[in-house]
């Protein structure tokens, strides 16, 4: 057996992951709009998902800070081959929709803990570093994913294209269960109790808060973009190549991140790319071409690579010893609340008005979320130098 970091083979790992589940995240939405589904209905399937997810989500963060981060991963990985499973022989809208909550399962016993897992692996020094390694990776598989996704939807039939998905993510399963030990004993000596869940300083709270309230984002990813490219005539591989794009770009950004940050500070970075995000927001409402709108989109994902870095990066630093999974749990959490929210606003924006004015939502939103996140945390450094 080749000997490797642990770190790398959660890297390899992550690029499975990515590689799985953005395959199927292409495809789903059209798919179950191309099955009847209304922009509303895909709208409630992914706020399921990001409810479910976020149920989940407070729960393993804190089991896993009495427990350990390997058996929710393990069985995170297993709940996501079987959602794929079922959405392979889903044929109604309705099957898709419950199908769903299944991956939202798994992802809840997923995210916070793995964070948690680079986190035991980190110092202080290089947590960041690790964060961005590990979302490039599955950001890298999530370019292919997305890309390879549409193309077999196409050649195929989108029902490959979650047969696929399952055999890539029985795979990381394997290599994970394998290949990548428990990084340290828990040092959260407590007893599991649901109490623990929101048991974190106020500081880590403020900023979970904060990072919850730009998940906007993600209404435009999951729904909005492929459901736009669709309106102005895309195919389910020119949607796919669209996403890789993105991905492509985001996960650039990814790399960099702890670079940017580092030089110019999580109080200039965070409000910075949020309000990029809110004005290509207004460009894609203003577009009507396919390749421009497309090109919009890609840009506007690329630009929230810096999120998933910031936020986390930000929130492992605040986090008490021995509360790093609670505090990544309330940082999950709370994000796929608020997601969950922006999801369903955006879908009945679109439904009831039209798409381009779901966009000026999202962009309001944004740009009035990059003043109140730079004002805060200018207001943080300040105090820290006082």
């Amino acid at each position: 057996m080749i000997k490797l970091n642990p770190l790398l083979w959660l890297y390899i790992v992550s690029f499975l992951h990515g590689l799985g589940v953005n395959s199927s995240s292409t495809v789903f939405p059209v798919y179950m709009r191309d099955l009847g589904g209304t922009e509303f209905l895909v709208s409630l399937s992914q706020a399921l998902f990001f409810l479910v997810r976020g149920c989940f989500t407070f729960f393993s963060g804190v089991l896993s800070d009495t427990l350990g981060r390997r058996q929710p991963i393990i069985l995170s990985f297993l709940l996501f081959s079987l959602a794929h499973v079922l959405y392979a022989l889903s044929r109604t809208p309705g099957s898709l929709l419950a199908s769903i909550s299944v991956q939202g399962i798994a992802a809840g016993f997923y995210w916070p803990v793995v964070f948690a897992l680079i986190s035991g692996y980190s110092n202080s020094e290089d947590s960041a570093h690790n964060i961005s390694r590990f979302l490039l990776a599955f950001g890298i598989g999530g370019v292919i994913g997305s890309w390879l996704g549409g193309k077999i939807a196409d050649s195929l039939s989108p029902q490959m294209t979650f047969w696929s998905g399952c055999t890539v993510l029985s795979l990381a399963c394997l290599s994970f269960s394998f290949l990548v030990p428990e990084a340290e004993q828990p040092r959260n000596d407590e007893k599991f109790d649901f109490r623990h869940i929101l048991q974190v300083p106020p500081k880590v709270r403020r900023i979970a808060l904060l990072a919850a309230a730009a998940t906007v984002v993600w209404a435009v990813l999951t729904v909005g973009m492929p459901l736009r490219l669709r309106d102005l005539g895309a195919s389910y591989s020119f949607i796919g190549g669209t996403r890789a794009v993105s991905q492509g770009i985001n996960f650039g950004i990814v790399a960099l991140a702890p670079f940017i940050i580092g030089r110019l500070g999580f109080q200039f970075v965070l409000p910075s790319y949020l309000l990029l995000c809110g004005l290509l927001m207004i460009g894609v409402k203003i577009s009507s071409g396919l390749l421009t709108t497309a090109a919009l989109f890609s840009l506007f994902w690329g630009s929230a690579g810096m999120d998933g870095v910031g936020w986390t990066a930000l929130v492992e630093k605040t986090a008490p010893t021995g509360k790093v999974g609670t505090s990544m749990g309330i940082l999950r959490g709370l994000r796929d609340f608020f997601s969950l929210g922006y999801l369903l606003i955006f879908g009945f924006v679109a439904q009831h008005w039209n798409m381009p004015a779901a966009f000026i939502f999202v962009a309001v939103v944004l740009i009035g979320l990059s003043v109140t996140i730079g004002s805060y945390l200018k207001s943080q450094l300040a105090s820290q130098t006082s």
